[in-house]
């Protein structure tokens, strides 16, 4: 392949890879702050098992891991490196089979060793598929900042404010699925406003987005 062709593949590898985290970082930092209420919303006739919202919130990394390794899957196949994937999901599982043994036999975790050994086999899923990535595409360079830092910095905020907004209504309304909806509600347009403010997203960056015209008119109309 020529530079071009090179550097228009590496340049919708980054886009694909920001997008999906900017949709699975406040996806994750969201059932962090938010789980419990969640469950409660999902399960309003019972109450929830604090187990099952603590399990959700130590397990809400996963959404982050399993949405990169979704697209690096893709990616690789993409470049035709089709049964890549494959073979670093083999040698995934093993690592994840052995950290699950230790954790239900060596440290008697029971239901928390399932969870850190999900979270280990998406870990390794995402480091085999990153090296795999930079062997056949040497030019590609991860953009750390754009793609996890600023966006997990904006997610940060949207979740002090989800969380302080819920605590707010619940007190106020005591409904937990009027303060929880509202409370999402919240948590996307501050989300949508810190990404803009730390620069997470740029015009160029808006205008390769689904509307992302209309969202960029509409975000110079607000002199965001």
């Amino acid at each position: 392949a020529s530079k071009a062709d090179k550097k228009i593949i590496t340049d919708k590898i980054h886009l694909s890879l920001q997008f999906s985290m900017l949709i699975a970082i406040p996806s994750c930092i969201g059932l962090l702050v938010l789980g419990e209420p969640v469950l409660n919303l999902l399960f309003s006739t019972r109450e929830t098992n604090p187990l099952a919202a603590q399990l959700l919130q130590i397990g809400c990394i996963t959404v982050i891991m399993y949405s990169f390794s979704t697209i690096t899957n893709g990616i690789l196949q993409g470049i035709g490196k089709v049964s890549v994937p494959a073979k670093n999901a083999l040698v995934a599982l093993v690592g994840h089979l052995i950290v699950l043994a230790v954790c239900l036999w060596g440290f008697k975790m029971d239901v928390y060793g399932v969870v850190i050994s999900d979270i280990v086999f998406g870990l390794f899923m995402n480091l085999l598929n990153f090296r795999s990535i930079k062997k056949n595409l040497p030019e590609f360079h991860l953009e750390y900042r754009k793609t996890f830092i600023l966006p997990f910095i904006s997610a940060a905020i949207m979740g002090v404010a989800a969380y302080l907004f819920y605590q707010g209504m619940i007190f106020v309304c005591h409904k937990n699925s009027i303060s929880v909806l509202l409370a999402i509600v919240v948590a996307v347009l501050v989300y949508a406003l810190a990404l803009l403010k730390t620069k997470a997203m740029d015009e160029e960056d808006l205008k390769n987005f689904p509307k992302g015209t209309k969202l960029l008119k509409l975000a110079k109309k607000m002199h965001l």
